[in-house]
């Protein structure tokens, strides 16, 4: 892959293994930044990493000030891109949590997965609607919630149920799967995603 300068602030949400997710930013040829708190100069693009819990990710991304940054960040439509978690945090709630909101940049409730096995683990194909230019493949996931359905969906999965597997706005994208852990599809989209 071609290198750049882009710098890419992975949040550290005190919940996630950021090592693979790191390697990946890297293998995409940008400078990957690791963030505790949000000290943004130089930084192109933030992620929001998978793996954690809705709640307790959402008390760190508060107790290190990442909430009032992240609204600045969405307003300004400086681009980020949401893994897992790092999705359903966008929303207003989540079933896994009840009482604890999101950030609500996007409007609804990410709820439990109805699936044959909790959690879904494993490969899963990505089908992005119509007229959208990303590729379709089978990408990684692990989760029990999900988003059913939201405005911002351009791409779905099925498993059990139908449920939102990308979603954008903006600058925003945001997917339920891993793309660190999707192989040459995932480093494909990641690629494709990551500012150049």
């Amino acid at each position: 892959m071609t290198s750049s300068n882009s710098r890419i602030g992975i949040i550290d949400t005190g919940a996630g293994n950021l090592a693979s997710l790191q390697a990946a930013v890297e293998r995409a040829g940008r400078i990957a930044v690791r963030l505790k708190t949000p000290q943004l100069d130089g930084i192109d693009q933030l992620i929001i990493p998978g793996q954690g819990r809705f709640g307790p990710v959402m008390q760190t991304l508060e107790e290190r000030q990442w909430l009032p940054a992240l609204s600045s960040w969405f307003k300004n439509d400086q681009p980020l891109l949401g893994i897992c978690v790092g999705l359903q945090v966008l929303f207003d709630a989540s079933e896994e949590d009840p009482g604890v909101r999101g950030l609500g940049f996007l409007r609804g409730e990410v709820r439990r997965l109805h699936s044959p096995k909790q959690p879904m683990m494993g490969w899963a194909p990505v089908v992005f609607d119509s007229g959208n230019d990303e590729p379709n493949g089978d990408a990684y996931f692990v989760n029990s919630f999900v988003v059913p359905s939201a405005q911002e969906a351009i791409a779905w999965t099925q498993y059990g149920e139908r449920f939102c597997a990308v979603v954008r706005v903006g600058t925003w994208t945001a997917c339920q799967f891993h793309p660190e852990k999707s192989g040459a599809y995932g480093a494909t989209l990641l690629d494709r995603w990551l500012v150049k």
